[in-house]
């Protein structure tokens, strides 16, 4: 999208071009038997896929022993079928309704598993795109996801974080995903006292992306908020 482009004029295109060949995801899920996953499904700590029995207090096998630089982890799935096409469909065509649909489900998770803190002191940060790729996708695709998190939740969205161009981490490995990434991310504004900040993505895969985004949070923005809960939210694992 254009700088200054009417945003009206956008989601009207979306709806008579995109919606008439693509139902709502509402209906996809439905005709696909796809639900998202019950918080036991997944490591609370990772977010990892796990059976039964196979978390702790500690995690699971893929993050127990493992310094993370979150508290606890969010997902709507694992990255594949229906979310997978519908992540492709916000990033790559712009689809803006599908990102916010996305966004109402994953709120409804946090809205469940967030119960025990008060709205007033939620932040809802989402990891910005750097503005080369906003510029050649059209769209923030987790700022989308995160508008369809407040509409739910009614938790305050902040944009703590600005981002820097870098190339692209498909591709790379989890090693180099993290060096691609460092330095990538810097704090701007304070919140207004939280008690918790969720960060909102689209995909977790090697975390390097998420691990960079709450490395900066915990020591700059959050530095003298030490009670400060950081979680990570993502439509897909």
């Amino acid at each position: 999208m254009a700088p200054g482009a009417d945003l009206g004029v956008v989601h009207a295109i979306e709806t008579a071009w995109l919606g008439l060949s693509r139902a709502p995801l509402d209906v996809r899920a439905a005709e696909r038997g796809w639900t998202p996953d019950a918080a036991s499904a997944y490591c609370p700590r990772c977010g990892s896929t796990v059976g039964a029995f196979e978390t702790d207090e500690q995690g699971c096998t893929a993050c127990r022993g493992v310094a993370l630089a979150w508290d606890r982890a969010i997902r709507l799935g694992a990255y594949e079928g229906l979310l997978r096409d519908v992540i492709h469909e916000l990033k790559f065509t712009a689809w803006r309704r599908v990102g916010r649909d996305m966004g109402r489900l994953l709120g409804e998770a946090l809205r469940e598993q967030a119960a025990g803190f008060e709205s007033s002191r939620v932040v809802l940060v989402p990891v910005p795109s750097a503005w080369f790729r906003r510029w050649i996708r059209g769209v923030d695709h987790s700022l989308e996801i995160c508008r369809g998190v407040q509409s739910v939740t009614g938790w305050r969205m902040q944009r703590l974080l600005s981002r820097v161009h870098r190339p692209s981490q498909i591709g790379l490995t989890g090693q180099r995903r993290l060096r691609n990434v460092r330095g990538a991310f810097r704090g701007r504004g304070v919140p207004d006292g939280a008690d918790l900040a969720v960060v909102i993505d689209d995909v977790r895969t090697t975390g390097a992306t998420l691990t960079e985004s709450c490395r900066v949070l915990r020591k700059g923005v959050f530095e003298t908020g030490a009670g400060v809960k950081l979680w990570v939210a993502t439509v897909a694992v």
